[in-house]
């Protein structure tokens, strides 16, 4: 007889308590300090726990809405169908539009069109569009003229009497974040005429509730090397302007709130850019409230992902499929209205067929595959995630208000407080790529030092931009800055690896494993600090002893007899002078340039500009 009793599993397993686990953790961490070891500080401005409990949901005043609710945490829609969006640069418009019908039969639902030529006519629109049915597909529009576009897209739309709910259609026009941000200055005196064509392209698409106006490029900050805090808080700092503006200009909030579109990079911290977006939903539509809206429509945040460009490598770029996956993976699970997966080659070249077909192959996959777009919002209720997008939401709308206190974002750019934050932010994380507290796959991690640099990766796609004065110019975590740059980039172009700079920052990098100091100092001419390694025991003191002197007596002696075989335990570098011993690396090796990697795992690497010195390494 079967029995209809339910019970509940692990009945029989007491309850663990909070104070429990804290008092194993501390026995396993014997006596170590709990808040540097498993708390991370992160630069967003606060502190991520090892684990969290139903406990610390308490206090969350977002926590039971639903998707689709105000305050719209859990997504704007009650289902998770996100559009599958690609970019089309166009130079020629015939050749444009073969691409854009080969990528819409492909699976694309959402293209953008990225106006390259400085002219544009109503005739190349019309051979842009050809045989493209403007109500089955969602079109963006970007780049050059994008104002002087959009006259020519509305006055097609008006003239084939296409149905107002049927059009789907934004434009990239963003005086704040393109303009004054990235170049420094507006279109004339504080963007009058900018956002006078603004005003009137809001008024001529009022009744085309599909049209977004405006285009909030929040991608321009994560790409400058923001945090992902800052990131958020420009953004919504950015958005509201616009709201104020269009609203002194007579417009409604509901009039001007539908107008704008949020576009957002997202990096691999996958669970915080899972995080990011949940936030930005909330807090966007309490700023929108904030102006009593006659409905909560207006307060959803119209959202499209990138995944981002800056920690994209040129070198062994096969691995930034790996990174454009992961995440595709936290922008679909938070939920947006339509995604774009930049293609793989794109930090060197212009995407090809190739690279394009990967890229939307990976949302293809996650849809009908993976089916996320069969669940909404999946990470609702993970107390890690929960408490993530707390701290995020908490923290970027104290950068929000402090932004407002100084009158805005115009206001506070034209101070320099947005512009010295970001770099800030991007001066750390480039340190931390060079100490590898930030790991960048194929960078300063795992680099392939055998690869040989292609035709088509010139110079000045490794060489970083500069950006002059009071903007920010997007750029590669991996990209060289200078003589001193550490990153994979440094490798000569055209000539195979190069990799000196890179192994002797690595060597720096390396840290005991006792201790964690750093194994190798080396100053800006190649010598080595005194202060070597700074230990507290004699065991320490000894280890640090023998890595600054290359190791035992025995191994010393086998050095300056020339043989290799006695060195294998120290690890580190001897500091010679010996002509024998300068003799017999150069016998061993024919070098047909300055520098050159040995194929045994322990080598020796000598570097031309150090004649005196050999350095030994163990990757």
């Amino acid at each position: 007889m079967a029995t209809t009793k339910r019970e509940k599993l692990f009945t029989e397993f007491p309850p663990v308590s909070t104070e429990q686990w804290e008092e194993v953790i501390k026995a396993d961490l014997k006596g170590a300090d709990y808040e540097r070891k498993l708390v991370w500080k992160t630069p967003e401005g606060f502190n991520v726990r090892p684990y969290y409990r139903a406990e610390n949901l308490a206090g969350l005043k977002f926590l039971g809405s639903e998707a689709g609710v105000f305050p719209y945490v859990r997504g704007t829609r009650a289902h998770n169908r996100w559009k599958i969006h690609q970019t089309v640069i166009v130079n020629c418009p015939k050749e444009a539009n073969a691409i854009a019908l080969k990528i819409l039969n492909a699976g694309v639902d959402s293209i953008e069109f990225q106006i390259v030529p400085e002219t544009f006519s109503a005739e190349d629109l019309n051979t842009l569009l050809k045989d493209i049915h403007i109500p089955a597909v969602e079109i963006t529009f970007s780049g050059s003229k994008t104002a002087h576009v959009a006259e020519l897209v509305i006055a097609k739309i008006e003239k084939e009497q296409l149905p107002a709910e049927e059009v789907h259609i934004n434009f990239c026009i963003d005086p704040l974040v393109k303009k004054l941000t990235s170049k420094g200055s507006f279109c004339s005196e504080n963007g009058a005429k900018c956002f006078e064509k603004i005003a009137d392209l809001v008024r001529k698409t009022k009744t085309y509730k599909g049209i977004r106006v405006i285009t909030v490029s929040g991608e321009i900050f994560s790409n400058a090397g923001s945090t992902i805090v800052e990131a958020l808080a420009f953004s919504l700092a950015a958005g509201h302007d616009y709201l104020v503006r269009l609203m002194d200009m007579g417009f409604t909030i509901e009039e001007a709130a539908k107008k704008i579109r949020f576009s957002q990079a997202i990096t691999s911290n996958y669970f915080m850019e899972i995080a990011k977006l949940r936030a930005g939903r909330m807090l966007w539509a309490n700023i929108v409230k904030a102006y009593n809206p006659a409905k909560n429509c207006p307060c959803k945040m119209f959202t499209h992902a990138v995944t981002s460009t800056w920690n994209q490598t040129a070198y062994d770029p096969y691995v930034n499929m790996l990174r454009g996956t992961t995440e595709a993976m936290s922008a679909s699970i938070a939920g947006v209205h339509s995604l774009e997966v930049t293609p793989f080659n794109k930090a060197y070249e212009d995407p090809n067929e190739f690279s394009m077909r990967i890229a939307r192959n990976v949302e293809l996959l996650l849809k009908h595959e993976s089916h996320f777009d069969q669940v909404v919002d999946p990470a609702g209720g993970s107390y890690y995630i929960e408490n993530l997008t707390d701290s995020i939401a908490n923290e970027a709308w104290k950068l929000f208000r402090e932004i407002e206190e100084k009158g805005g974002y115009t206001a506070a750019y034209e101070s320099g407080f947005i512009v010295e934050r970001v770099k800030a932010s991007a001066a750390a994380k480039d340190k931390n790529i060079a100490t590898r507290r930030e790991i960048l796959l194929g960078a300063n991690q795992y680099p392939n030092f055998t690869e040989v640099a292609g035709k088509e990766l010139t110079e000045a796609a490794v060489t970083r931009p500069v950006s002059e004065g009071n903007t920010l110019a997007p750029y590669r975590g991996s990209q060289r800055q200078g003589a001193q740059g550490v990153h994979a980039d440094l490798r000569q172009l055209g000539y195979g690896p190069c990799p000196c700079p890179v192994l002797l920052q690595l060597l720096r990098m390396r840290r005991h494993q006792s201790n964690r100091q750093h194994v190798l100092q080396v100053d800006r001419r190649g010598r080595q600090g005194r202060s070597g390694i700074e230990s507290r025991d004699r065991r320490s003191l000894r280890i640090g002893r023998r890595l600054r002197r290359g190791g035992s007596q025995s191994e010393r002696a086998a050095r300056r007899q020339g043989d290799p075989r006695g060195c294998g335990r120290s690890g580190m570098y001897a500091r010679t002078g010996s002509p024998g011993h300068q003799e017999f690396h150069q016998r061993q090796e024919q070098r047909t340039r300055n520098t050159e990697v040995l194929p045994q795992r322990n080598g020796y690497l000598k570097s031309k500009s150090h004649e005196s010195k050999i350095f030994r390494f163990n990757i």
